[in-house]
């Protein structure tokens, strides 16, 4: 058992960290103003915009790079 919430939260991490290697991305979009319970009007759009905005840069080029050449052009990938 993990003695607070926080250590099994930095615990966690290492475990992904230790499997996933080169192959984890961690996307922090974001989301403030955007309804937690109860979404308000347009949250779905602004969250999806905010996902789209995260995996720019390093993170695209990281996720690009997993896909063989041929399944990312057809896929849509430039």
């Amino acid at each position: 058992l993990w003695s607070c919430p926080r250590q099994a939260r930095r615990r966690y991490w290492s475990v992904l960290e230790e499997d996933c290697g080169e192959r984890l991305v961690l996307l922090r979009p974001r989301l403030g103003g955007t309804g937690t319970m109860v979404p308000k009007r347009g949250d779905v759009e602004r969250l999806v915009g905010a996902g789209e905005e995260a995996l720019q840069g390093e993170a695209l080029a990281r996720v690009r790079a997993w896909i063989a050449p041929e399944a990312a052009r057809g896929a849509g990938f430039p």
